[in-house]
């Protein structure tokens, strides 16, 4: 049985405002998280913290279901593996490669390394699904690919020719791919399932993965942990992990994965210095005035209606 989502009714007008919308509502969200994940990790192991946020997830994603049809909880046994392929890929190796990579590498590697992840989903999705944009869509990604570069490596471009591959940054590779391989995943099966129940099965996929690989000495650290790292816990599972991923699942429909790549991991970095700015008063410094141009730019033309017949 195909589920149906709200948007399938949507004029393509009315998508061609709500899509972008969602597409940055949802950069949003991820960059927001990244402030909570730090406070966590003064308290808690990183696995752990994956666990307990999906943990939390899945129980809010279950209350919503509860209310719905009792068909948002069914799905055919032939997606099963492709359902686990979005929360063990999509969830747990992409979060598994960034932290083996940070072991090995620089933050700016890794950082300048994420940054190619929407020119891997393009390149793919033009392979996977003919997927086709106009030349000026194309032309947006590399502008916002730009405008990240110059702004991870404060303005100071040149210090890419210190940079050296090493093993660190080969695992950075396996999150862009993973990153990539969700995106097409999650397009394929938007056709079949609403949102709200792949969001739902991806996580419980990522949670039974988990169990595997966490260590439980440090999950029972969780209980005497402070208010705060709860607080930001909380956080990471309603608002990231719930919301988070199901707006990410809901606008890949609108938008397709090329332009949902490319607006989350390009808006990310900027969103992020705006935080900081406003949160914690850092000095917006000229580099990253110009660099957030060269995004938004981007962004314009990878956003635009045209861009996504």
């Amino acid at each position: 049985m195909t589920h149906k989502d709200p948007q399938q009714a949507l004029t393509r007008d009315t998508a061609s405002v709500i899509g972008p919308t969602l597409a940055l509502l949802t950069a949003l969200i991820f960059a927001t998280s990244s402030i909570a994940a730090k406070i966590a990790t003064f308290e808690l192991e990183a696995l752990t913290i994956i666990l307990v946020r999906s943990s939390i997830a899945a129980v809010v994603l279950l209350a919503v279901m509860l209310f719905q049809a009792r068909s948002v909880f069914r799905i055919s046994i032939r997606d099963i593996p492709a359902i686990a392929v979005l929360g063990v890929v999509g969830i747990v190796a992409t979060l598994w490669f960034l932290l083996q990579a940070l072991t090995y590498t620089t933050v700016t590697s890794t950082a300048l390394i994420g940054a190619t992840a929407p020119i891997v989903t393009a390149v793919s999705a033009a392979i996977v699904f003919k997927e086709r944009l106009p030349r000026a869509a194309y032309l947006g990604v590399v502008t916002s690919f730009a405008g990240v570069i110059l702004l991870i490596t404060d303005g100071r471009i040149a210090d890419l020719r210190e940079l050296s591959f090493n093993r660190g940054d080969l695992l950075m590779f396996g999150n862009v791919v993973s990153s990539a391989i969700y995106a097409l995943t999650i397009k394929s099966l938007s056709v079949k399932y609403a949102s709200l129940t792949l969001t739902f099965y991806m996580t419980i996929a990522a949670i039974l993965a988990l169990l595997i690989l966490v260590d439980f000495d440090q999950v029972r650290e969780v209980s005497s942990a402070s208010a705060t790292s709860i607080w930001a816990l909380l956080y990471l599972g309603i608002v990231t992990s719930a919301i988070g991923y199901f707006l990410y699942n809901y606008t890949v429909k609108i938008v397709g994965p090329t332009v949902m790549s490319c607006t989350v991991f390009s808006a990310m970095p900027v969103f992020v210095m705006i935080l900081a700015w406003v949160m914690l008063g850092k000095v917006i410094a000229s580099f990253e005035v110009i660099s957030s141009a060269l995004i938004s730019v981007g962004l314009f033309f990878v956003l635009r209606p045209n861009s996504r017949a």
